[in-house]
């Protein structure tokens, strides 16, 4: 009896030895390999041209990788899915509609005909529509899917650009724009001379966003998924005439990399703030003008931590009345003593709101309900 439990014993063992060296266990999945593809569609009534896709890719991913470079970051760029020779594979899908068709609800139209093969959970699909020149409400647009804080592997993205621009604008500086959406990069509009690829540009990355791609799953190998970082929000506060302040509890016990704040008005997703992180713990106060947080009720934050596992919020908000700035005049009844108050002085009361809940909300999570994975990736030019 005892030599039997005694080999019962070795074999958990041994098994549990096994299934260790295998990773079964572990929390790492080298198997993955996050790569962008490239489709072209073409609807019916459109005929393939010849454009070199390839070669608009291959190049678009050399700027990314002159750019992490520039920025100290190392010989970092995505990949790209290739064929046995290192050539860019392009995937020719024919669609089932016209043109026209296509123009509206575009990624849900085009999501219900792509082959299953062709997911977007763990990968970036750039797809070119061939013939067409804009979209409705767009002239080009892409977005990225970071459903990592649950600790899984979903970080896919998709950008969507007809072959034939409405303004005659670069294909290449548009996929270069549009690549950086399904990264998780938003605009920015900065105006410090520099021609920024998420911007009005063709080439150039902000240092905030060169960080943010140095830990990104399509810029590394070897990912770990564990959750992504906590975050917690506390209500605004008004800080003087025309500011507002955001404070914020963070932590991550993997390390915290970097925090943006995005206004999406208009779906436009703008960059306003950000933070490079350290540590497992941090305090966050950003202090804004009021008239930004005015344009909309809510506004998202992106946090990353040290393994590239991201969470993104949106946080609905009610602003808080300014503050209020009472003058206090000179006393005639008194004469030149220490109680007298200057006449100019001012005194900051600060009345603050504590956050409310909106009645009966147009809420966010209405105006973009996902329907399909597909509408969650939605991101305009």
């Amino acid at each position: 009896m005892t030599n039997n439990i005694s080999k019962l014993q070795y074999l958990i063992c041994s098994l549990f030895l096994i299934l260790l060296i295998t990773g079964v266990f572990s929390t790492e999945a080298y198997a993955i390999s996050y790569t962008v593809r490239t489709l072209y569609f073409i609807p019916t009534g459109k005929v393939a041209s010849k454009t070199d896709f390839s070669q608009l890719m291959k190049d678009t991913q050399q700027v990314y990788r002159d750019e992490m470079i520039r920025h100290g970051f190392g010989d970092k760029t995505f990949k790209l899915e290739t064929d046995a020779a290192g050539e860019v594979i392009v995937h020719h899908l024919k669609g089932k509609h016209n043109a026209e068709y296509y123009r509206t609800n575009t990624l849900n139209k085009t999501g219900a005909e792509l082959p299953r093969t062709l997911t977007v959970r763990n990968n970036i699909n750039v797809i070119f529509y061939a013939g067409m020149n804009s979209f409705e409400a767009s002239l080009a647009f892409g977005g990225a899917l970071m459903d990592g804080e649950r600790g899984n592997d979903a970080y896919g993205g998709i950008a969507c650009i007809p072959e034939d621009l409405a303004d005659d604008r670069p294909l290449f500086g548009v996929i270069a724009h549009e690549l950086g959406h399904a990264f998780g990069l938003m605009h920015n509009f900065i105006q410090d001379g520099n021609s920024y690829l998420m911007g009005y540009g063709d080439g150039v990355l902000h240092e905030h966003e060169a960080r943010w791609l140095s830990k990104n799953h399509y810029f590394n190998d070897n990912h770990v998924f564990n959750l992504a970082p906590a975050i917690e929000v506390r209500p605004l506060e008004a800080v003087r005439q025309q500011r507002i302040t955001i404070s914020l509890f963070i932590q991550d016990p993997d390390g915290l990399h970097q925090i943006q704040f995005v206004l999406s008005k208009k779906l436009r997703s703008k960059v306003f703030a950000w933070k490079y992180l350290e540590g497992n713990i941090a305090e966050i106060d950003i202090t804004v003008d009021r008239s930004m947080l005015a344009q909309d009720n809510f506004f998202k934050i992106y946090l990353m931590d040290t393994l590239g596992n991201c969470k993104i919020i949106e946080h609905q908000y009610v602003l808080p009345d300014p503050v209020l700035l009472q003058t206090v005049q000179k006393n005639p009844n008194l004469n030149n003593t220490d109680e007298q108050v200057e006449e100019t002085e001012q005194v900051e009361e600060t009345k603050v709101v504590v956050e409310k809940p909106i009645e009966n909300p147009k809420s966010v999570k209405e105006k973009h309900k996902l329907t399909t994975l597909w509408a969650n990736l939605k991101r305009q030019m």
